[in-house]
């Protein structure tokens, strides 16, 4: 499907978040011509926010070196809808 008939919550859906297993950083990778800004949060399985941005870019390098090893969900919002990761740090 061309990127340019995408909708916005298809255009969520296409996030791409790596390495994971992580150590020291994650990419987040958004779709060819997705609306900018996009907003993340990054919580712990708690429910407690450890980071949160705005992306300006399709892609962003987050550093998670602050983070200890464990399960983490990244949620992505973009103008079209939001999407939910999870990540795993492990050193």
């Amino acid at each position: 499907m061309p990127d340019s008939t995408l909708t916005g919550a298809e255009k969520a859906a296409n996030v791409r978040v790596y390495p994971n297993p992580a150590q020291q950083y994650i990419n987040i990778q958004l779709p060819a011509g997705a609306k900018m800004p996009v907003k993340f949060w990054v919580h712990n399985m708690d429910g407690r926010l450890l980071q949160f941005g705005v992306i300006q870019q399709t892609t962003r390098q987050l550093n998670t070196s602050m983070l200890t090893n464990g399960m983490y969900i990244l949620t992505i919002e973009t103008p079209g809808g939001r999407e939910t990761s999870r990540f795993v740090i492990q050193r």
